[in-house]
């Protein structure tokens, strides 16, 4: 067989692998911790609004005398609340990341029609006054997303209320206002009352800030856990049917 120089040369066509779609991973883990997280973080509050009134009717009984050297007492009422810090921090670290994971596989899932990006998901929290609004708008387009069979996969048609969701941000936002209320209230009453009948009669009213906020941090972080537990639960139920699989 001889060479034809002027045969041309069809390239050939190599198979193609269909792009590799991304698959959601399970947020069980984040989930559970970031519900201990808040379930751990409203009992260190408790306690520490506890040793609070204690501190505070200890401190009353010594107005008028000369400090004294640090008390085992006083001790505990720093450690309490040095723990209370850490585990605050550590349930908005693992909250923060639940969101996130939650966001994304929602998304993998099959919704669409987001107005926040996964981005928002972190940085809604850090910008001031804006936190006070845009996370709840965050995690209920989240939740909405998570809805089982959600028309079309479109967050808009969602048909899922938000009375969960704006209970447990309208607890949180008065707890927090309430907590920081209380303390700036106690801390004056501190430099303005000098006497210790002036300290009993504000007695009744402090203890009913430290206990309102109290309240309203327990209410706060039981709704939390509600609204964790209800978007974990819809995705994992939307991740095993066809074809979805949790990576």
């Amino acid at each position: 067989m001889s060479y034809d120089p002027q045969q041309h040369w069809a390239p050939v066509a190599m198979p193609t692998q269909p792009p590799i779609q991304p698959q959601p991973r399970s947020p069980q883990v984040l989930a559970f911790l970031a519900m201990t997280g808040l379930v751990a973080s409203a009992l260190f509050t408790l306690a520490a609004g506890v040793l609070e009134v204690i501190d505070y009717d200890r401190r009353i009984e010594a107005a008028g005398q000369p400090e004294t050297e640090l008390s085992p007492f006083d001790l505990l009422y720093a450690a309490v609340g040095l723990v209370n810090l850490a585990v605050l921090l550590f349930t908005t670290v693992v909250f923060i990341c639940w969101l996130y994971r939650a966001r994304k596989n929602a998304e993998e899932l099959g919704a669409h029609g987001f107005r926040w990006a996964p981005g928002w998901t972190i940085g809604a929290w850090f910008i001031p006054f804006a936190n006070l609004v845009i996370p709840f708008l965050v995690v209920a387009e989240v939740d909405r997303a998570s809805e089982p069979g959600l028309p079309d996969g479109h967050v808009m048609y969602a048909s899922r209320g938000r009375a969960l969701l704006g209970f447990w941000w309208a607890a949180w936002i008065a707890s927090n206002l309430i907590d920081n209320f209380a303390f700036l209230r106690m801390r004056a009453s501190w430099d303005e009352a000098a006497t210790r009948d002036q300290l009993l009669a504000e007695r009744s009213a402090e203890f009913t800030w430290i206990a309102l906020g109290a309240l309203g941090t327990l209410v706060a972080a039981t709704l939390a856990v509600l609204v964790v537990r209800r978007i974990t639960r819809d995705q994992e139920r939307a991740a095993v049917a066809p074809p979805s699989t949790w990576a």
